[in-house]
């Protein structure tokens, strides 16, 4: 795959938990997993996610990035101001650690007022 593939610059972001203050452990927090990478990010339809997964109408995109190891289906991805969760573990396309195929669910979030 050639380089201008990878347009968009991502970070993967695995969870921490922070401590309360009082020895115990607060909410978990989203930290990034290493330096950022450039990925290729494809929005899919709903009829596509059907056809291909068994997780209907929850899969919203489809990401390869060049083999990044340790990449697990417990991280997210941040992409600007947009995340994404994992779906499953990231695929090792064609076996050779050159590319991660990852499919994903943008997480909306919800202003509080």
């Amino acid at each position: 795959m050639g380089a201008a593939k990878y347009r968009h610059k991502i970070f993967f972001l695995k969870s921490t938990d922070t401590g309360d203050g009082m020895g115990g452990t607060g909410k978990a927090t989203w930290v990034p997993h290493g330096n950022s990478v450039r990925a290729a990010i494809w929005p899919i339809s709903g009829k596509e996610a059907v056809s291909n997964l068994r997780d209907e109408g929850t899969i919203t995109h489809r990401i390869h990035v060049r083999y990044v190891a340790g990449v697990t289906s417990n991280m997210r991805i941040q992409f600007g101001d947009r995340q994404f969760e994992i779906k499953g573990p990231p695929i090792d396309f064609e076996e050779r650690h050159r590319e991660l195929q990852i499919m994903a669910t943008e997480i909306e979030f919800k202003e509080v007022s």
